[in-house]
């Protein structure tokens, strides 16, 4: 199995992580090489020279387990769409998955498949070599883009993330809170929650618009907001948008969380937000959480995220790039304690019953002995 671990922490990081960790049968062992190309969010897709040095170092590891161990089976997450890590990725099964088998890829980042067609001659034959015909494809969404399809994978399979039950683990689901402050009688500010990687395409400037419309009506509400910034210079529009905005006082930058922090941020909030228009979005951890913690979802109608949230029962989905949608979504449940609450136990009863951690490895273990046989 060849995939990066925390740090730092993506979501495919995080879900290759949670693979490792279980327990598939006495049929089923699992070799880790780890790469570890990128060091935070903000060197992913960028060029290091270290980066050269550790492809060698995953390449030549990856021989050495096949030949000591054995194994039989190479597992591979490709990583987007991004030039530079299509480029390694390329280089990396080219190099060795001739060595196996049998070949799995998991598209934890979809939309691979649709770059064929932009390359050039010389490229897109190293790109058949590396991605075309491996024994079998997986999505985590149905909504996803179809890359086993399109990259002709000889099986198919559908496998939704699950995380573990973190109401569970940090003493039982969150508080919901009043709709009116006992010490002033006013309604209390309702806090929106946002975690995620600080770009553009993660829609959190159309969230900072949302939340500067519901300030200028008036509404009391407040902005958590999770993650590392993609780029120095992305983190100083952010915070000339607060600025000029007057909104320092409302939107809090928190960094990266992690562990029982996270947790706790969720466990505060009233609603969580996922404006998400990224390309390679197939379905999205932060939506997880929250359904997981109570919480109901605003989110864009955007690659796997209507088979997490159903609009009207767990939460809303809204078109992308829409603050007014947004907004309008938002205030709804700002000022409708008693849905924010049907929408949130809605979310955790469907987390339960689709999406948790052994349901996903459940579903990883039936792959696995497929690849076994």
């Amino acid at each position: 199995m060849l995939g990066q671990t925390p740090p730092p922490f993506g979501g495919q990081a995080m879900m290759i992580q949670r693979m490792l960790e279980g327990d598939y049968g006495p049929e089923v062992r699992l070799h880790h090489v780890r790469m570890a190309f990128s060091r935070s969010m903000s060197e992913m897709g960028r060029f290091r020279a270290r980066k050269v040095l550790e492809l060698f170092r995953v390449l030549l590891a990856t021989i050495v387990g096949r030949v000591r161990l054995g194994t039989d089976v190479l597992y591979y997450s490709p990583s987007g769409l991004r030039w530079l890590p299509l480029l390694r990725d390329i280089v990396v099964l080219a190099s060795v998955r001739w060595l196996f088998r049998r070949t799995i890829l998991h598209f934890h980042a979809g939309g691979v498949g649709s770059c064929y067609r932009d390359l050039p001659k010389i490229a897109r034959a190293l790109f058949r070599m590396a991605f075309w015909n491996h024994d079998v494809g997986i999505r985590v969404s149905p909504f996803a883009h179809d890359d086993p399809t399109e990259l002709r994978c000889k099986q198919a399979y559908v496998v939704p993330n699950g995380i573990e039950d973190l109401a569970e683990e940090r003493g039982g689901r969150p508080a919901v809170r009043n709709e009116i402050s006992a010490e002033s009688g006013m309604p209390a500010t309702v806090h929106v929650v946002f975690c995620g990687v600080l770009s553009e395409e993660k829609g959190i400037m159309v969230l900072l618009e949302a939340i500067a419309t519901l300030v200028e009506r008036g509404q009391r509400v407040a902005l958590d907001v999770v993650g590392e910034f993609e780029s120095e210079l992305f983190e100083e529009r952010i915070r000339d948008f607060l600025q000029r905005k007057r909104l320092a006082h409302v939107a809090k930058l928190l960094g990266v969380l992690t562990g029982a922090d996270k947790v706790r941020v969720f466990q505060d909030a009233d609603i969580a937000c996922v404006p998400t228009f990224a390309k390679t979005e197939t379905s999205s951890l932060v939506a997880l959480e929250a359904m997981c913690l109570g919480l109901p979802i605003v989110a864009t109608r955007w690659g796997g995220i209507p088979a997490l949230v159903e609009d009207g029962v767990t939460g809303f989905l809204v078109p992308v790039r829409d603050p007014e949608a947004l907004a309008e979504r938002i205030e709804l449940l700002v000022r409708d304690g008693k849905l924010r609450r049907t929408l949130g136990e809605n979310g955790r009863s469907r987390f339960l019953e689709h999406f948790s951690l052994q349901a996903h490895r459940a579903g990883l273990r039936e792959v696995f002995l497929t690849c076994s046989n």
